[in-house]
């Protein structure tokens, strides 16, 4: 059985990819985990990304979750969040469709979004673009303003608009929070030991406290 959730002004021939699954053009299969892949329709540009495990249980169960309702699934529940957050005004890639597929006892999940113009983070350290480190510290405030967890905040999960503005991307185990306590420096923290994996440490610790200087500023 299938549950989609969709921006109803999404394109048709993007629906139908999901809709018809008969026509064999459903995106899905060769997808590996951390990966995704680029949709065009009507016009637009999207991304598409299947939800994989991670850590040990990756490797018995690659895909499947366990059913307990499509409302209380991994994509419903971020292609909502997603959606309440642009409301807000938060930088956030729109949501397009998300769609849940059961199997008895357990579903697979994909999730659409508008693809955002714009590298990550870690792909600007790794060509030595120019940083707005202060600009990415704001815009992390602003979602913790917001009560918004992000829990898994990386050098991957932020971009960098071609603009100027700075994004968050990939809140599959986002949680939303009454106030800003110590959930939002274990996010911070996340994101420092992030820096510090990429094996680019020289500069960090300036950056590091520019990023911060523009939190605090936030």
């Amino acid at each position: 059985m299938r549950w989609l959730i969709y921006d109803p002004d999404i394109p048709a021939d993007l629906l139908s990819l999901w809709t018809n699954p008969a026509s064999g053009k459903t995106p899905a299969g060769s997808l590996q985990r951390g990966s995704v892949r680029p949709v065009e329709a009507g016009g637009c540009e999207y991304v598409h990304r299947h939800y994989f495990r991670g850590g040990y249980p990756s490797r018995f169960i690659r895909d499947r979750y366990l059913w307990t309702g499509h409302h209380r699934s991994r994509p419903w529940r971020e292609f909502v969040l997603l959606e309440k957050m642009k409301r807000n005004g938060l930088p956030v890639p729109a949501p397009a469709l998300a769609c849940v597929n059961r199997a008895r006892f357990s579903y697979t999940a994909d999730l659409v979004t508008v693809r955002l113009p714009g590298r990550t983070l870690a792909q600007c350290m790794n060509a030595d673009a120019p940083i707005d480190w202060l600009s990415i510290g704001r815009t992390i405030r602003l979602f913790h303003d917001q009560g918004i967890d992000h829990r898994d905040l990386n050098i991957h999960n932020i971009v960098l608009g071609r603009g100027g503005e700075d994004y968050l991307l990939d809140f599959d185990r986002a949680r939303e929070h009454p106030a800003r306590t110590r959930w939002a420096w274990r996010n911070l923290s996340r994101l420092r030991r992030s820096l510090q994996k990429s094996g680019q440490t020289r500069r960090l610790e300036d950056s590091w406290r520019r990023l911060m200087e523009g939190y605090h500023l936030g």
